[in-house]
């Protein structure tokens, strides 16, 4: 019996976690602002990725299926890449977009505040979000215009 209660209980507040959230897809300009920033954060760090592995390959590194799906992106890989393809490198504008500092919320890179998002949202980091939204939209367009990409 407590089993079951304590079950109930575990559903009833999680469902209750989830509904304090529900204002995200019910405001139309919250909802766009943050499907679009991560679709748009996603994608650049699916190609930055895709450009990791051709790098990686070139240079004699044959990755398996399995290393290929669990890259992770850090700053000095960013960099060595952006080196191979002869892109310019602007160490600001790499750390805000994929550094890992992420005391700060109002400071934390662009991919910190989608892995808060993702894996631990809040309103501490949807408002941040919102809050930055022009900067971080702006970081996110000056990374792909380094490869003359334009969104």
């Amino acid at each position: 019996m407590v089993k079951k209660m304590e079950k109930s209980y575990q559903l009833t507040f999680q469902t209750a976690d989830f509904m304090e959230y529900s204002y995200i897809l019910k405001d139309d300009e919250i909802r766009h602002k943050i499907a679009y920033f991560l679709l748009k954060y996603v994608s650049i760090e699916a190609f930055y990725k895709k450009l990791l592995i051709a790098e990686k390959e070139r240079n004699g590194k044959k990755l398996s299926i399995k290393e290929r799906k669990n890259l992770r992106v850090n700053i000095n890989d960013v960099k060595r890449v952006l080196r191979y393809f002869d892109i310019a490198i602007d160490d600001g504008l790499i750390e805000r977009v994929f550094g890992s500092d992420d005391s700060n919320y109002m400071e934390c890179s662009i991919k910190k505040l989608r892995d808060r998002l993702v894996h631990n949202i809040n309103d501490n980091v949807l408002w941040c979000i919102l809050e930055r939204y022009d900067s971080i939209d702006k970081d996110l367009n000056l990374f792909l215009e380094l490869f003359s990409i334009s969104v």
